[in-house]
């Protein structure tokens, strides 16, 4: 079956669509923002260039160049660009009954067939727990624009939760 043309002819085709999706999404987000305005990229001396690359910005820079580096800001009102950070937390959560379940029937059943095939080694049931994390947004920097030029960078003293409702106790 292996070498029927009706066959190969399918897998070979998503074969090749799978790594032109895999291709595809190698591209960064900086080098996508980059070909979007690549006329005007050009004209930037190397040193801007390499900033904007790097995914860095500095006082002097004008709003496409901000734009280019970091992307759509989460807020953008008047002359004030605000954008977020991430904090991730890892943490151990029970895992479902009826997931739990099964993983022990499984653990349970390859158990019994390695007992009756003479393993001597004790029943480890499976961890009840599973690792999960969850992330919410803070504000990490405020851009300040005076006649489209980036005037200052702030970052805020404290902690301001744009996800003010999330709690990682769900």
């Amino acid at each position: 079956m292996a070498t029927d043309p009706a066959f190969v002819r399918p897998v070979r085709i998503s074969f090749i669509a799978f790594i032109v999706a895999l291709l595809l999404s190698a591209c960064s987000a900086i080098d996508n923002r980059i070909s979007q305005h690549e006329n005007e990229f050009k004209t930037y001396p190397p040193d801007i260039q390499a900033l904007i690359k790097n995914g860095q910005v500095r006082p002097g820079f004008t709003e496409t160049q901000v734009y280019i580096a970091w992307g759509e800001p989460y807020y953008r009102g008047g002359n004030q660009w605000t954008y977020p950070g991430f904090d991730c937390k890892k943490f151990q959560a029970p895992k479902d009954e009826w997931e739990y379940r099964r993983q022990y029937q499984a653990a349970w059943d390859e158990w019994q067939d390695k007992k009756k095939q003479g393993h001597k080694e004790a029943f480890i049931p499976p961890s009840p727990y599973k690792e999960e994390q969850r992330c919410r947004r803070f504000v990490k920097n405020y851009l300040y624009f005076e006649r489209g030029i980036l005037a200052r960078i702030d970052s805020p003293p404290t902690i301001t939760w744009i996800d003010r409702d999330w709690d990682y106790n769900r």
